[in-house]
């Protein structure tokens, strides 16, 4: 991306690689080891910071990146663990990752912002909007939720990340193990195409 200027930055919705050429690659020291970012967009604008699910990186936002690249600074973070961040070795509470969101907010020089988070996400964003409301423009949170994990879901999840510490990408029974459980029945071909993509890119 070139230099802080007045023009927007906006990618291409029909090629996949269109978001990336309009954002910078930066990594993020945190508590978790470095977090890649990608940053675009207006850089006269308010911020916005997209935090994404579970087991996805910052390219799930890249639709949501085109459409608000006008007129915001857009920041798209790839999770501890996901993407080309650090490794993940141990777990991580909600508590921790609202943390991980302040320390970016930190290197970037943001002092307040929109927070965006889908799932872990949203638990993230909603985790700093109680403890730090003073760094918040706003958080809009999606598919969260209140509630603490099940022990069932401890131990699969558990199970699940030792699995994957031992694989470089995605292996092919968690992209299809990812698809039913997060796409549903009525998930249209588009929609199963891109998560089958990202999957496979991590």
């Amino acid at each position: 991306m070139t230099s802080p200027s007045d023009q927007y930055y906006v990618v291409d919705h029909v090629t996949p690689e269109g978001w990336r050429s309009a954002t910078e690659e930066q990594l993020v020291a945190t508590d978790f080891g470095q977090l890649r970012v990608r940053v675009g967009g207006n850089v006269h604008g308010a911020a916005m910071l997209f935090w994404p699910s579970l087991l996805l990186d910052g390219s799930m936002w890249r639709y949501q990146f085109e459409h608000f690249a006008p007129n915001y600074r857009i920041v798209l973070i790839d999770p501890p663990g996901i993407g080309g961040s650090a490794p993940l070795r141990r777990v991580i509470s909600v508590e921790e990752s609202a943390t991980c969101l302040r320390q970016v907010l930190d290197a970037l020089h943001i002092e307040r912002s929109i927070v965006v988070g889908s799932s872990w996400g949203s638990l993230a964003a909603g985790a700093l909007a109680a403890r730090e409301p003073s760094r918040l423009l706003a958080a809009v949170m999606t598919n969260g939720t209140a509630a603490p994990p099940t022990p069932e879901i401890t131990a699969q999840m558990t199970g699940l990340v030792a699995g994957l510490e031992q694989c470089d990408t995605a292996p092919d029974w968690l992209a299809d193990a990812t698809k039913q459980a997060f796409a549903g029945e009525l998930a249209d071909q588009p929609f199963l195409t891109y998560l089958d993509r990202v999957l496979r890119e991590d």
